[in-house]
């Protein structure tokens, strides 16, 4: 699977980064990167997409597809920022975008994280906040990173930001 933001996947597996990868949109890496961790294989491959064209073209396809995904309703402005005060940065444009679009979605049971609220209590937030938070501690992860998504094995698909 390519990464959310078009250019850079990041692929930790318990308490270190086996595998990074960035290269400039529209371009072919010298050669296809490849990992071996355990048995399983990571291929990191370039998307001819720049992040805003990707987030673009997840959107529609979500769209085109509602027998398959399956949307939580957008965030708003006021829930978005209070995830960037609880996290300390500024999110990526794309990924901001995909949250005011639908919050969260899992598409064909594929979920990509999203932000909520349990009940009144908005002092701690759910989804890729509490996920994010939760590999900066067990995992090392660096704090310029945001979690968007499970790779099914114990890994988790990040973005820098």
């Amino acid at each position: 699977m390519s990464s959310f933001t078009g250019n850079t996947k990041v692929l930790l597996r318990g308490s270190k980064t086996i595998a990074i990868s960035k290269v400039k949109a529209g371009q072919k890496p010298a050669r296809q990167q490849y990992w071996k961790d355990r048995g399983a294989g990571f291929m990191l491959r370039d998307d001819a997409m720049n992040s805003q064209e990707s987030v673009e073209a997840f959107i529609r396809l979500v769209r085109a597809n509602p027998h398959v995904a399956n949307v939580s309703g957008g965030c708003d402005d006021r829930l978005i920022a209070l995830a960037e005060a609880q996290l300390s940065l500024r999110l990526p444009p794309s990924y901001r975008k995909f949250l005011q679009e639908f919050g969260g979605c899992d598409i064909a049971g594929e979920e990509f994280y999203g932000i909520w609220v349990r009940g009144d209590d908005e002092s701690v937030l759910f989804g890729a906040v509490r996920s994010i938070l939760n590999a900066r501690r067990t995992r090392l992860m660096p704090p310029s990173m945001v979690a968007f998504m499970a790779d099914g094995m114990g890994g988790l698909y990040v973005m820098d930001t």
